[in-house]
């Protein structure tokens, strides 16, 4: 929050404002957006739908789209503007997100990393992340493309080409991982334009600092463009490996040969199974193991100590693509979750039962994706056992939904 920002909420200066033909007229402008704004948020989600229902029909379109043509101060008040009204309209503010698109471009392109925060709350509650991660809520994404697509054309590409090549010592800070996916998903072509302007030799020095740990975005970055440059991404990271101290499984997933060598020299790759990032570890073993099915293989079962934390402390989100996983390590090796399953602390499967009763509309279905270990477990002897057994009574139809492999 910039200071400006803070003097708002504290001392709020009065909203001039009166009506005219029954509209809500803000003749106070910029210097009262933030008070006013920023009320009309709170008031539309503490009142819900029948506040906002009546609050729309009085926002007058004409007079917002002035305020943002008559040079408005700066990035941040023109984001949360429209941000805040998406409140009270959502389709008004992606319309002024729209007609303003060439403007808040050419603000962004001037120094994409430290302005994209400015920004990030309306991609959030404009866009929806579900325009910046392309997950499921596909009917949100349909509606919010076009203005995500006419702000993204509108970039200067030679600006943000010359961004992404770094440093990237404040990425990470910053979000800017969103920006580069935002950039790709939302409009390809355009992704495909900057990236045919990157200094690929400026990028790898880049990559190179801090020495032996590339940063996470920055490699992040080389996963996107190793698409549409995959050349170029690879001799990257073909040359940077001799110097690496540590794996990530970016490297893994773009360039499995180049993570191979560091494997075998003694560099760990932890999956991070502890915080159930199951679908990613699936997609970058598979990859492992079309390069060398061995190494692969001991790749799972280095991980070994990961998939057990990550089936016993399961309280969010926990086993999402998690069938995808048991389905490549019964591939790889088909003693391995057996055993697994038999080692794990006590109540670790009592605790599955969270998974199992969570009524679908709070979140994804992962009922399908643990109850096939249950039936395992119930053969496993001990506590294990024991446990599945009560929840397979708890819970009779587990048996009828899935049969054990």
């Amino acid at each position: 929050m910039n200071a400006a920002t803070a003097h708002s909420e504290e001392n709020p200066p009065p909203v001039d404002c009166h009506q005219r033909d029954g509209r809500v007229h803000l003749d106070g402008g910029w210097p009262h957006i933030y008070s006013s704004s920023r009320a009309l948020d709170r008031l539309c989600n503490i009142g819900g739908e029948p506040l906002r229902a009546s609050t729309g029909p009085h926002l007058d379109e004409t007079a917002f789209t002035h305020m943002l043509d008559a040079a408005p101060p700066d990035l941040a008040h023109i984001s949360m503007l429209i941000e805040n009204l998406a409140a009270a309209d959502h389709d008004l503010s992606l319309r002024l997100l729209e007609h303003s698109a060439r403007r808040i471009a050419s603000l962004l392109s001037a120094d994409p990393v430290r302005r994209w925060n400015d920004l990030f709350g309306l991609m959030f509650h404009v866009l929806g992340y579900g325009a910046i991660s392309f997950g499921d809520r596909a009917n949100l994404l349909k509606k919010c493309r076009p203005a995500a697509r006419a702000l993204i054309r509108e970039l200067d590409r030679d600006k943000v080409a010359h961004t992404l090549t770094g440093p990237q010592d404040q990425w990470g800070q910053m979000n800017f991982d969103v920006f580069i996916s935002l950039v790709e998903k939302t409009d390809p072509t355009t992704f495909t334009a900057i990236a045919d302007r990157i200094d690929f030799a400026r990028l790898e020095k880049s990559l190179a600092v801090p020495e032996g740990r590339p940063t996470r975005t920055g490699l992040y970055l080389c996963l996107q463009l190793s698409d549409q440059k995959p050349d170029h991404v690879h001799a990257i990271l073909d040359r940077l490996e001799p110097s690496l101290t540590e794996l990530d499984s970016f490297i893994a997933f773009i360039a499995p040969d180049v993570a191979a060598r560091a494997l075998r020299r003694g560099l760990p790759l932890d999956l991070q199974l502890d915080h159930h990032h199951w679908g990613w570890a699936t997609a970058v073993v598979a990859r492992l193991a079309e390069h060398d099915p061995d190494l692969g293989r001991e790749v799972v079962q280095a991980n070994r100590d990961g998939m057990i934390e990550g089936l016993t402390n399961n309280t969010t989100s926990p086993f999402d693509n998690l069938s995808k996983w048991v389905e490549l390590c019964d591939h790889l090796d088909s003693a391995l979750i057996d055993t697994l399953i038999a080692e794990l602390p006590e109540g670790a499967v009592s605790k599955w039962d969270r998974a199992i009763k969570r009524p679908q509309r709070y979140g994804h279905w992962r009922r399908d994706q643990i109850a096939p270990l249950v039936l395992r477990a119930s053969r496993a002897g001990g506590h294990v056992q024991s446990e599945a057994l009560q929840l397979l009574r708890r819970f009779p139809t587990l048996a009828r939904e899935t049969a054990a492999p």
